[in-house]
């Protein structure tokens, strides 16, 4: 059975046809993007991973099993700064159109329903995040930090603490956004995304030294969808649907979707 969709286009495109995609509903109509959010961010200093990572979306074995004896794999997605060169184009882009992200089925029979996605992002962690934190403008919609740390909430200029990178920081520091016509702010910035826009402000001087971290999660074998796109010219999402029948139990929720004309 073939289900509608609303199809909108994101910074990395439109749905491909034959295309297999996770996706999780979020913002009003669902769960608010900022429960997924890693604060403070994780640094990723090891180059293999990094490596890895570098071609889009990697499987790793957590080195745990479940109840039922599986082992446990998670995925980690490098987000590409090309589509997204602020990693709140993307966080943004999910709290306004969904979590939606292209996967290799043959991944995802490996996942079971403990397994978690895990989002990186080259811009996502600072090295020394002192000046971010002096310098940061609180945004009026959205949280100063969303896990309410006490470090994070309460810093001062001044303050030496080991803070690590706050996500919320991210709003001040956003770069390739249009100065909007009126503004109380000479830093407010306008970042303008296929579908929508969201503000900011742009960061101060030279931008510090960025370090890849993850600064996003969710509980993918436990509460993702998969869409498969229906391909009507070459038929590439039945050779999907038959790996997709492979998949662990808990993880059976894969519906076909169809393009339109597109």
């Amino acid at each position: 059975m073939t289900n509608t969709f609303q199809i909108q286009q994101r910074a990395c495109g439109y749905p491909l046809k034959g295309g297999v995609y996770l996706y999780v509903p979020t913002g009003a109509n669902g769960t608010p993007i900022w429960h997924f959010v890693i604060d403070p961010t994780v640094s990723i200093d090891d180059p293999d991973f990094i490596g890895d990572l570098h071609v889009g979306m990697v499987l790793k074995n957590r080195g745990q099993k479940n109840e039922e004896g599986q082992d446990i794999y998670d995925l980690f997605d490098w987000i590409g700064s090309n589509a997204y060169p602020n990693p709140t184009d993307w966080m943004m882009e999910v709290k306004e159109l969904g979590f939606h992200q292209k996967v290799d089925p043959r991944i995802l029979t490996h996942l079971v329903a403990e397994s978690m996605y895990f989002a990186i992002h080259a811009k996502a962690g600072f090295v020394d995040p002192t000046s971010a934190y002096d310098e940061r403008i609180v945004h009026p919609d959205y949280p100063k930090c969303p896990a309410k740390h006490l470090q994070h909430m309460e810093y001062g200029p001044g303050d030496k603490l080991n803070l690590g990178t706050c996500p919320g920081l991210f709003f001040s520091n956003i770069i390739d956004g249009e100065t909007p016509t009126k503004s109380g702010n000479a830093r407010e910035v306008i970042r303008k995304m296929p579908a929508f826009e969201y503000s900011g402000f742009s960061p101060v001087g030279v931008e510090g030294e960025n370090i890849p971290s993850i600064f996003f999660k969710m509980p993918i074998g436990r509460i993702a969808r998969i869409l498969v796109y229906e391909d009507r010219d070459m038929n590439t999402h039945e050779k999907a649907l038959e790996t997709l029948e492979k998949l662990d139990q808990s993880l059976q929720r894969v519906s076909l979707i169809s393009l339109g004309d597109k």
